[in-house]
Parts: C-alpha cells; sequence; structure tokens
C-alpha cells in the first residue's frame, strides 16, 4: 500500500486548505478594518469633546469678566450688555495671548444657517463695536451640532427687586449676578449646563457649575 507522504497532498486537500486560508484572510481584515472605524469614530469623539471643554472654558473666563460698559450717542447711553433667551451681548477683555489685546464685545447667538453657535466680536469703541481689520474669520462656530441654544440670568434688575432667574436682562447698566449656558444636541444629545458667576456684579452666587 502506497503513503500519502510519498505523493504530496491531493488536489482536494489543498482546495480545501487555500479556501479555509481565505476565510481566515478575509475575518483577519474584517477585524482590522472594524476596529479601525472604531478607532477613527472613538477619536472623533475625544476631539468633539476637547473642543467643547475647550469653548466651555473660554466661554467661562470671558464672561466672568463681563464688564458694565455703555455706548454713547451724544447724552444717550445704550448698554452693551443685552441678554435675551436666545442670544447674548456682552463686554469683556480679549486675552493677549490669542491677537489683538483690549477689551471687545462678544455676541454669542444660535447660528442663523444650520446647527450650531455662533460667536462674533468686535473691539470695544464708546461710540460702537469696531471689527478689527485683519481679524480672524468671524463669526467663528461653536458646538456645531447644537440644535438650540438658552440663556438665563440671575440677579437683581432694579433696586427693590428680588434675586431670582430671569429670561432675559436688557436697559440696564447693571450686570447679572450669574449666567447659565444650555447647548442642547452634541454627542450625548446635552451638554451640561454651565453656569458662570460674573466678577463684575454686586453681590455673590453660590450656585456656580458645570465646567
Amino acid at each position: 500500500m502506497t503513503r500519502r507522504g510519498q505523493h504530496g497532498f491531493t488536489l482536494i486537500e489543498l482546495l480545501v486548505a487555500l479556501t479555509l486560508l481565505g476565510l481566515l484572510s478575509v475575518g483577519l481584515f474584517g477585524g482590522l478594518s472594524l476596529g479601525a472605524r472604531t478607532w477613527s469614530a472613538g477619536g472623533e469623539r475625544l476631539a468633539e469633546a476637547n473642543d467643547a471643554v475647550t469653548v466651555r472654558r473660554f466661554l467661562r473666563h470671558r464672561l466672568q469678566q463681563a464688564k458694565p460698559l455703555s455706548f454713547r450717542d451724544g447724552d444717550t447711553a445704550t448698554p452693551v450688555f443685552r441678554g435675551g433667551p436666545h442670544r447674548l451681548r456682552f463686554a469683556a477683555s480679549w486675552p493677549a495671548h490669542l491677537g489683538r489685546g483690549g477689551v471687545y464685545v462678544f455676541d454669542l447667538r444660535r447660528a442663523a444657517n444650520g446647527p450650531g453657535v455662533d460667536l462674533d466680536w468686535a473691539m470695544f469703541r464708546p461710540g460702537g463695536p469696531q471689527v478689527v481689520a485683519g481679524a480672524r474669520e468671524r463669526p467663528r462656530r461653536l458646538f456645531t451640532d447644537a440644535e438650540s441654544l438658552t440663556f438665563r440670568y440671575y440677579g437683581r434688575r432694579g433696586e427693590g427687586d428680588r434675586l431670582q432667574w430671569h429670561a432675559t436682562w436688557r436697559g440696564t447698566t447693571r450686570l447679572p449676578r450669574a449666567i447659565e449656558i444650555r447647548v442642547n444636541g452634541g454627542l450625548d444629545g446635552r451638554w451640561p449646563p454651565l453656569r458662570v458667576r460674573v466678577a463684575g456684579a454686586a453681590g455673590g452666587f453660590g450656585g456656580d457649575g458645570g465646567g
């Protein structure tokens, strides 16, 4: 009787081996491809989360330094600070390490075209905002997947008023003690509320939270 080792593998055995090798290669490639997609998606989520943390930190620092300034037109003074339920304008210092320093007027509002939040800015001048020549592209789109933007303001809008949260804050140079920003949408459907204590406002506020 002739032993198999003298003649090698049969054609059928060779085809079976090649088929198994092909299936293993397909499985290995599919696993690597899935792993790469998962890694890429995780990287994008991490990058967006880091961007959100940076934006929140920037807004926190600017709002903490809000200033009770006014625009003047002759004898008429118009407070810079103007807070609505979905839009906020305020004056604050621009950090020198991010460009030309000084006091700027910031305008934060829901994006007009598509999801997101728009931040616009111009240098403060008593007669009105002045756009800096050669400034970086503006407005800047923040929270690019945000579906809604809501503000609230804590404090007394006038003498004798009690401390409470308000949906609007207009017509006064008195700054609110705290500002709350809610941005709905994003990776987890909703970012944690950002509450900022305004350093230039009279009195204190014990509800500062949400970094």
